[in-house]
């Protein structure tokens, strides 16, 4: 195993948006990591009976530390969502576009800041744990 393997992940923030009542939870969540020199988000939408969401890994992650700036894709099989917003170190905010299968809605969303509370920084524990994440709460497709 080489040394970079080992480094640490650095957690920039979970940040959500939920909502619940008697007996559903809606809302979004948003995990993101520093890997080295790369960003890492894990995506969930909450949309029914409190359970373990679906979660995916977001592509095209892209964020302007200076400005805030920030932007992701999340595929939920053949959908496609796109966020656009700003991230501060307590907020999230902006808009999540949905693909055509749902006529193209766009949703704003202003998502805090929660608990930070992953068991461990180190890479490959971390890597190990959100593969696992993923692969339970992989979308049914």
């Amino acid at each position: 195993m080489n040394a970079s393997s080992e480094t640490a992940i650095q957690i920039i923030g979970s940040y959500s948006q939920l909502r619940q009542t008697d007996e559903h939870v809606y809302g979004y969540e948003l995990q993101l990591f520093r890997d080295g020199s790369s960003l890492v988000g894990l995506w969930s939408r909450a949309d029914g009976e409190p359970a373990d969401f679906p979660l995916v890994r977001v592509e095209d992650l892209k964020w302007n530390e200076t400005t805030g700036a920030f932007h992701f894709t999340a595929r939920w099989c053949a959908e496609v969502e796109t966020f656009d917003g700003r991230l501060t170190p307590k907020l999230l905010t902006g808009t999540v576009t949905a693909g055509p299968k749902s006529g193209g809605a766009v949703k704003k969303l202003s998502m805090r800041r929660g608990r930070d509370d992953w068991p461990s920084k180190n890479r490959s524990d971390w890597a190990a744990l959100v593969e696992k994440m993923l692969k339970r709460r992989a979308p049914r497709c």
